[in-house]
């Protein structure tokens, strides 16, 4: 018999739960490596609400653009991102993603960090205080879910 894990307490960065998402959504429940196997339950998640390409925060305020894009960018705060890798890990077409940044940019909501090659890196503008209450908002909508569903994510491990 495995042992069970909560994710929430594994301390997986928002990234890795991000994959860890993905990995389950993608209907591949185990995998195995050397006889060892590893096996992801998730217990008593619609499966309507894994198909959505958003997360929680654009479930609670609405799934426009602006807000898919602001969620990304809140879930990757930390990181400084390319607009073409937004578009890409969020969904949207490229030309509604530059369009919608270019409006959060002058409104300084994400501001330019640095630039990689020909690439230009985006940041959420940590300093402006629309973005700090966002934040709020964003950790408050996470640890509302995490409470839901605290007790039906696991993941098990076989030996």
């Amino acid at each position: 018999m495995g042992t069970l894990y909560q994710t929430a307490s594994m301390g997986l960065s928002s990234e890795e739960n991000r994959r860890m998402a993905r990995y389950t959504q993608s209907g591949n429940p185990s995998r195995s490596s050397a006889g060892n196997s590893v096996k992801i339950e998730v217990i008593g998640v619609e499966m309507s609400k894994m198909d959505e390409p958003w997360g929680e925060f654009c479930t609670v305020f609405g799934a426009t653009p602006r807000n898919r894009i602001l969620e990304f960018f809140l879930e990757m705060r930390e990181l400084d991102l390319a607009i073409g890798d937004v578009a890409e890990e969020i969904g949207l077409n490229k030309a509604t993603t530059y369009n919608t940044v270019e409006v959060l940019i002058k409104e300084d909501f994400i501001v330019q960090t640095r630039k990689v090659g020909k690439v230009q890196l985006y940041k959420l503008n940590l300093q402006k205080s629309e973005v700090k209450v966002l934040i709020v908002a964003f950790n408050k909508v996470l640890n509302a879910l995490g409470a839901k569903h605290n007790s039906e994510h696991y993941v098990e491990v076989e030996n």
